[in-house]
């Protein structure tokens, strides 16, 4: 998971008639239902075209806002703070923060593992401080889930090796809950992790050994193999908190 530079202002979806932005209205729509005590029926207008070519494609770079993975057509738009209901105690409770659907704040795409394993899940510090309408504010709720738009998970979280672990500190319970939460210590992402590791550590130590006895050549090995490694921690690339963390045991003897 690593930190997300999320714009501000998300984009606008206009009417093709009357240009107004369809989010705005879909979001008075729903909190009208609300107040009616009406069936919460929602416009999936979030599901939008635009909204994923700014988000996912541009600011995520078509990855998994959580595990980092790649993610082309298994995805699912993710609501941070989730909108249909939210589970508390083991039950699931009605409504969820559907006032927010349609923020942007709340927007993130997912793969849909990550998705599936968060699900309705939404941990508090205080459960007494959750809003449960449009009328409270979520600013007194202190969230128990890291959210990569709005803080650096490095902060956070870290690689021993190959295995995402909390780091120590005053950020613990949050860095637990939300490993615990997600699931990013599942086996299929350790593999996912294991086979981009092997083949980033094949490719640079490969290279290396082929032409270590040739001291021009290794000059100019040495050179590449750093700037291919410099590419993979860059945010564009899958799991670059991985290689970040290990960017020392990957590199192969260039000093």
């Amino acid at each position: 998971m690593i930190k997300l530079n999320k714009p501000e202002e998300g984009p606008t979806i206009p009417h093709a008639t009357t240009g107004h932005c369809r989010l705005i209205k879909a979001k008075g729509k729903i909190i009208e239902r609300y107040d009616n005590s009406e069936k919460l029926v929602f416009n999936p207008i979030y599901r939008d075209e635009i909204i994923k070519k700014e988000l996912m494609v541009k600011v995520q770079k078509n990855k998994c806002c959580y595990c980092e993975k790649l993610i082309f057509d298994d995805f699912e738009v993710e609501h941070f703070r989730p909108k249909e209901a939210v589970i508390h105690n083991g039950k699931l409770e009605n409504p969820g923060y559907y006032w927010l659907t349609y923020d942007w704040d709340n927007l993130l795409y997912s793969c849909n593992k990550c998705n599936k394993k968060k699900g309705n899940d939404f941990p508090l510090k205080d459960e007494a401080q959750r809003a449960r309408n449009h009328n409270m504010a979520i600013t007194n709720e202190l969230p128990l889930l890291l959210n990569p738009s709005a803080q650096d998970p490095e902060d956070y979280l870290e690689f021993l090796g190959l295995e995402i672990v909390a780091k120590p500190g005053v950020n613990n319970e949050v860095a637990i809950k939300t490993l615990d939460t997600i699931k990013l210590q599942r086996d299929e992402l350790f593999h996912l992790r294991c086979e981009k590791f092997f083949q980033i550590r094949d490719y640079t130590h490969n290279l290396y050994e082929m032409v270590k006895d040739d001291e021009e050549l290794e000059l100019e090995a040495r050179v590449k193999c750093i700037e291919y490694l410099e590419s993979k921690t860059q945010n564009d690339q899958e799991f670059s908190m991985l290689i970040r963390h290990n960017y020392d045991k990957l590199r192969p003897n260039l000093i």
